[in-house]
């Protein structure tokens, strides 16, 4: 099935979004249900880690939006993938390679389960990656997804981007 169809990835807020029907910027709700429609008709695959499914079931949904969640994992069009050794093993490098300091000193990186999810796409060539995480996370010394989008398009071919407007797509920064 994955030859045949379009590749996503999906970030865990993404799911939330969709679940929850969230409201963000502009245009970015529309976008993931049209996503969540073309899943619905089985022309694209949706790929996530299996951290989302730990992150997505731990509590934060009501019950009939937990058991959409379950029901779209069952579809054969849907990925999750694991963290094997491999995949670790690259979001470790991620998170050393993108490692980057504050005007003030502050060293600031990646966190685990987002070097893991951006690793996780890379690991299966998935080109387009869709986040809602859009800012760094001072307090936690994380760097957003998007902070890092323009290194990992070259380092690894994923395009990070937010679901944005009639493209589908807002890579980085732009």
């Amino acid at each position: 099935m994955a030859g045949k169809h379009q590749r996503i990835y999906w970030d865990t807020c993404i799911f939330y979004a969709l679940l929850k029907e969230e409201k963000h910027r502009a245009g970015e709700p529309e976008v993931i249900a049209e996503q969540a429609r073309k899943f619905d008709a089985g022309t694209i695959q949706i790929v996530t880690s299996v951290i989302t499914r730990a992150e997505v079931l731990q509590g934060k949904l009501s019950g009939p939006d937990a058991q959409r969640f379950t029901r779209m994992m069952q579809r054969s069009n849907f990925l999750l993938v694991d963290v094997n050794h491999a995949v670790a093993d690259l979001a470790a490098k991620m998170r050393s390679d993108y490692e980057t300091y504050t005007a003030d000193g502050k060293k600031m990186l990646l966190s685990t389960p987002d070097a893991i999810h951006i690793a996780s796409a890379a690991a299966y060539h998935i080109s387009d990656f869709f986040t809602l995480d859009r800012r760094d996370k001072r307090r936690k010394n994380e760097l957003a997804m998007t902070s890092v989008a323009p290194q990992v398009r070259k380092d690894y071919g994923v395009h990070i981007a937010t679901p944005h407007g009639q493209m589908g797509l807002k890579y980085g920064s732009e």
